[in-house]
């Protein structure tokens, strides 16, 4: 086994050691399928890359491995051996970060729900400045999830071209207690569903309340993210102001 390979293999995917067990065995499992080139691959191959990626293993993965086989993810080989079944090769394919230049690229399966909800909350965490939040169909979820997190100080902006759910409400009380930091506005050519965090630009397939629940979607870095935010700056400037 590839241990500088292995290790790039984890490094690539942002927030792998957040997985669930069951995921980063089936992600485990997909290396050694895809890069290594097993035929298939046992729990005590499974343990060993935990160990050389100083992860810690969970405590019992023969069982986590029967359970993947009896969802249909992984398929019998032998005796205690399994290789991933095609439909979770390809779900892994696509999740899995290839990018080079650092760049957060995910895809997320339905029901992927709090995998996408700890990312997008991760990704806002890390602002110095300010979030600029861009979702056609803007839900309260975008304030009490994500924006009610960030130190006091952040700018918020929201461009919207209807608010749905209680997000007008919500907004108003939030406004009060951020003066000067928090703005809402609409405008009918705002379409679109991404996110500003400081100077790096963030693509979304859903509208943040819907996404993963029952439809595949996406986390896209965008690598020029200037372009865009004159796009969406000129959009939020000219929209009309509702918080």
């Amino acid at each position: 086994m590839n241990n500088e390979r292995l290790s790039q293999f984890v490094e690539q995917q942002t927030g792998f050691d957040d997985l669930g067990e069951k995921e980063q065995i089936t992600r485990f499992g997909y290396y050694l399928q895809n890069e290594e080139k097993y035929l298939s691959f046992k729990s005590t191959d499974i343990r060993k890359c935990f160990q050389l990626t100083d992860l810690p293993d969970p405590s019992n993965i023969s069982a986590r491995m029967i359970e993947l086989r009896k969802e249909k993810r992984l398929l019998p080989r032998g005796l205690s051996a399994y290789r991933l079944a095609k439909p979770e090769n390809d779900r892994i394919k696509l999740v899995v970060s290839t990018s080079k230049d650092g760049r957060f690229e995910k895809v997320y399966s339905p029901g992927q729900i709090y995998d996408f909800y700890k990312d997008i909350h991760k990704i806002t965490l890390s602002a110095k400045t300010e979030v600029f939040v861009i979702d056609a169909y803007a839900h309260e979820d975008i304030i009490e999830l994500y924006l009610d997190k960030l130190p006091e100080g952040i700018k918020m902006m929201v461009l919207t071209s209807k608010p749905v759910g209680n997000f007008l409400n919500i907004a108003t009380k939030f406004a009060k207690k951020h003066i000067g930091n928090f703005k809402v506005k609409t405008n009918e050519d705002c379409h679109d569903r991404l996110f500003f965090v400081d100077k790096k630009c963030y693509v979304i397939g859903q509208s943040i309340q819907k996404a993963a629940i029952d439809k595949p979607t996406y986390i896209c870095e965008i690598q020029n993210s200037g372009t865009f935010r004159v796009v969406f700056q000129n959009l939020y400037d000219k929209g009309k102001t509702l918080v």
